[in-house]
């Protein structure tokens, strides 16, 4: 088979599909630098709603300089030349977008097994959404498999936000649905499409869901459908934090904060959630025996795995 082309780009495998498209592990010509390059798919292009969003998820990251987000390398649409060598894979006028690699996985396939790394995950989530918010920019769809590893490696596997297709600038008239989301990871505001309420706040409820998920397994609200998730998170109180591992107990506090109902209730800005992350202490599990599990340093108690909240 010949090799299908993108601009400077030959593709070489497919590496995930889905309703708006496919997204190809490639290879830059020039150079073999690797890269990932997402392809609107020949019935979504022909949609402007979703030639929008992906163009506003260009124009979101390209102003974006951050070690924790994955950076977009060019973009343009098949040409009709593209077209026909690829086979019927896509049409002409299909817009493309080349980004960094990303060959870890995501959060959602590897999630943190003890505090220490689940720190470390927020605090490079938290300072990537300070570089956004600091520019103008919600990313309005923050959940586990939007969060990834370019590498994974034993001593510290970084993850980079991807996907602000839904990014909106907090100084323009936000675009399409303000309601806009996904339902287990979505802040009360976007619910009701209040769009005059979406602001970094609503990017941190959704880490404050996304950690609570990484601690428990589950996201705070989550029910059987979407409709119930949306009236557990309107309507219902926190349930029982029971974390699969040793949590300190300073850090259900700051949960709750991030998972404020009312917005103006919760941290204002991703710099303050994480000017108040740092301070928490991390919890070595291995270095834990059974008594020390009922106190941690300075004579406080840990969050024990499963242990009931008031």
């Amino acid at each position: 088979m010949s090799v299908v082309s993108l601009g400077a780009f030959d593709l070489v495998s497919p590496l995930a599909r889905g309703a708006m498209g496919q997204v190809w592990k490639a290879r830059h010509r020039a150079t073999g630098l690797p890269v990932a390059v997402k392809l609107l798919a020949p019935e979504v292009a022909a949609d402007a709603r979703s030639r929008r969003q992906l163009t506003q998820e260009i124009r979101a990251v390209a102003g974006l300089e951050h070690p924790h987000i994955v950076a977009v390398l060019d973009a343009s649409a098949t040409s009709e030349e593209e077209a026909r060598g690829s086979g019927g894979r896509f049409g002409a006028g299909a817009p493309w977008v080349a980004m960094e690699l990303a060959s870890g996985g995501s959060l959602q396939d590897h999630p943190p097994s003890t505090f220490t790394e689940l720190k470390a995950a927020l605090i490079d989530v938290l300072s990537a959404l300070a570089h956004a918010h600091g520019r103008g920019l919600v990313h309005r769809d923050l959940k586990p498999s939007n969060l990834l590893y370019v590498a994974r490696r034993r001593d510290r596997p970084a993850l980079k936000i991807s996907d602000f297709g839904l990014a909106v600038a907090m100084d323009e008239t936000l675009v399409g649905d303000a309601s806009a989301g996904t339902p287990q990871y979505m802040a009360p505001e976007q619910i009701l499409g209040q769009a005059h309420e979406v602001g970094p706040w609503t990017d941190l409820f959704a880490v404050g869901c996304v950690a609570w998920w990484a601690a428990t397994g589950a996201a705070p609200f989550e029910r059987g459908t979407a409709l119930a998730t949306a009236r557990a998170a309107l309507s219902e109180a926190l349930p029982s934090f029971h974390p699969r591992f040793v949590c300190p107990p300073e850090f259900l506090g700051w949960l709750e904060s991030l998972l404020a109902r009312v917005p103006f209730e919760r941290p204002r800005r991703a710099a303050d959630a994480l000017a108040a992350l740092h301070p928490i202490e991390e919890l070595l599990l291995g270095e834990l025996d059974e008594e020390d599990e009922q106190t941690a340093s300075f004579g406080r108690p840990v969050m024990s795995p499963d242990a009931p909240t008031q």
